[in-house]
């Protein structure tokens, strides 16, 4: 069943940054911001300078309940 989403009503979509109180570590600038971002291991909150674009710390949230694969419940052949 193929998924749909109706178009945005903005023009432009953007993501709420949050200004953080440290100095970034690699060009000493005071401009660091805290905002979510898609890695590949999945969504991520990452501290970052806006200056030079050195991560300064990247936290992944742990989902909301027990992990369970959804390859548990499938059948395979011993061939793989």
């Amino acid at each position: 069943m193929p998924a749909t989403y109706p178009r945005p009503k903005k023009e432009f979509l953007n993501v709420e940054r949050e200004d953080v109180e440290v100095q970034c570590s690699k060009c000493n600038s005071k401009n660091v911001k805290r905002y979510p971002v898609l890695k590949p291991r999945g969504w991520a909150i990452t501290t970052k300078c806006q200056d030079c674009f050195f991560e300064l710390n990247v936290e992944y949230p742990r989902p909301a309940g027990p992990f369970v694969p959804i390859t548990k419940a499938m059948k395979f052949s011993p061939f793989g």
